[in-house]
């Protein structure tokens, strides 16, 4: 969707600690999470416009924010 691949790298790297700690029965990490939704505004927060309405709609970045908003929601309660 034309974000820059540093920034996509270091989200992937993030979701991935995540998803193995996940599938692992293991408690999510906060600091993890935090590094995931770091990496994840970063891209939101340094793209252009035009990639960010790209990114809008791109059913797996809006699956990912959704997920780690409930993660935080979660570890939250």
């Amino acid at each position: 969707a034309g974000a820059p691949y540093e920034r996509l790298l270091d989200l992937l790297i993030a979701v991935n600690s995540l998803v193995r700690a996940d599938a692992a029965g293991a408690d999510i990490d906060p600091n993890q999470l935090n590094q995931a939704i770091y990496a994840y505004r970063a891209i939101v927060e340094t793209v252009d416009p035009a990639t960010l309405n790209r990114l809008g709609n791109n059913a797996d970045f809006v699956a990912l924010r959704e997920a780690l908003q409930n993660l935080r929601d979660a570890v939250d309660a």
